[in-house]
């Protein structure tokens, strides 16, 4: 087993790599995957936008369905709260 797995499975943190960016940080995003901290970000505030947008324009069952599905299924929720850890982590370095 890999170090970097073994620190994976003991340590609760979602920052998997810090250097070279050390505001940008790689995390781990439970069942999606290792991003840089922006993009998870970035993901989310497109997700949010997109779903403001089918919103806004929703109109029946389908639509709003659909906008159901995406808040369950879009990983959004496992994001927000890498998201969150990781700045709590970020915050408490200092």
């Amino acid at each position: 087993m890999s170090y970097k797995l073994l620190k994976e499975l003991q340590e609760p943190s979602v920052i998997w790599e810090k250097d070279p960016h050390p505001t940008d940080p790689e995390v781990l995003v439970k069942g999606v995957g290792r991003y840089k901290l922006k993009q998870v970000e970035k993901n989310v505030q497109e997700k949010l936008a997109d779903l403001s947008r089918r919103g806004s324009q929703a109109s029946d069952h389908d639509d709003w369905k659909q906008i159901a599905w995406m808040l369950d299924h879009a990983a959004m929720n496992e994001m927000v709260k890498t998201i969150i850890a990781a700045k709590e982590e970020l915050e408490n370095e200092d």
